[in-house]
């Protein structure tokens, strides 16, 4: 399900919803973690902004080696899939090993279960420190093959669990 959150701001221009030091003026809707479809509205003292929002939590459509569908967004690169938003084109510091520090996002976010793509035949490693820390920080830490990682990813939301999954696409 998608809602709808007005911004409004000083200026003619929308700053970058990404930027941290824009001073909005108003935030009708608390808690917006994605900018999809902006509408921009101009003309008036302040330009106002609609952003599209998720708000429930991100399900996995499909998974085909190279490409995913997360709630009807088509995806072609590695991804951090978070509980109301998606992290497209995550790149890792080796291909093929994930390291702590390719996951920073992921401890910034917080959560209780992290699942682990680890590509379409399972080829990513996941090295033991990185295992060993992310279990430090709370983590449930599940490894799997992408395929069976997305279908473990969308029966845990479903149960109310708060999830964050790591996928390779490839590989």
């Amino acid at each position: 399900m998608t809602g709808f959150a007005l911004s409004l701001f000083e200026g003619a221009k929308p700053p970058n919803p990404s930027s941290q030091s824009i001073r909005l003026k108003h935030k009708l809707f608390r808690g917006i973690n994605q900018f999809w479809n902006q509408i921009i509205i101009r003309n008036l003292p302040y330009t106002a902004c609609v952003y599209q929002v998720r708000r429930g939590p991100q399900m996995i459509e499909s998974y085909d080696f190279g490409r995913i569908v997360i709630d009807g967004k088509q995806y072609g690169s590695d991804v951090l899939v978070f509980p109301h938003r998606v992290m497209s084109r995550w790149w890792r510091k080796e291909g093929h090993r994930l390291h702590i520090n390719d996951l920073e996002e992921v401890v910034k976010e917080g959560g209780e279960v992290l699942i682990v793509g680890t590509g379409y035949s399972g080829l990513m490693d996941v090295l033991t420190e990185t295992k060993e820390s992310m279990r430090r920080e709370g983590f449930e830490l599940i490894i799997r093959p992408t395929r069976e990682a997305c279908e473990t990813y969308n029966n845990l939301v479903k149960s109310g669990k708060k999830v964050i999954a790591a996928l390779h696409l490839t590989c």
